[in-house]
């Protein structure tokens, strides 16, 4: 069984490669530089600000084979807060199990705590779409649209 977990310092070269992993599975990312110096930077920001960010790891004998991140804002237009991810990533052997439910559940314990009336998930990656719409619908989240990206310059 993973453990489910706060994401700490020493954890952060393991979620670099994850998200080096989500990085060269993804469609919509593919031709885009990754920068581990600058994913790093964010997680240990993140991990460093509790009251505003959250970054949980699922381990399995030693190893981070999933990972949760995102934060807590009020919404642009008054004062009810939000939480919204920032990622979600679950390596591929891993998927299928009972993993990611509790990763969300975390996520969503820690949203509630931090003060958010929402929990705001979005599919960007490009990653199974369906299935994980599909997921979201059955653990009670409700589709409020979808993303669209139109690329201006190609990445050298």
């Amino acid at each position: 069984m993973a453990e489910i977990r706060w994401a700490t310092e020493a954890d952060i070269p393991q979620l670099v490669a994850l998200g080096k992993r989500l990085h060269e599975e993804a469609p919509r990312y593919q031709g885009t530089i990754y920068d581990e110096k600058k994913v790093a930077a964010l997680a240990h920001r993140i991990i460093h600000s509790p009251e505003t960010g959250c970054a949980l790891v699922a381990e399995k004998g030693g190893r981070i084979v999933g990972t949760i991140a995102g934060f807590v804002t009020e919404h642009w237009f008054g004062p009810s807060k939000f939480a919204a991810d920032l990622t979600v990533f679950l390596a591929p052997e891993w998927r299928g199990g009972s993993i990611f439910i509790k990763l969300l559940r975390r996520f969503e314990d820690w949203a509630q705590s931090a003060g958010a009336e929402e929990l705001v998930l979005g599919i960007s990656t490009g990653i199974d779409p369906a299935v994980t719409g599909a997921m979201y619908e059955r653990l009670g989240y409700t589709s409020y649209g979808t993303s669209y990206v139109k690329r201006f310059n190609s990445v050298h």
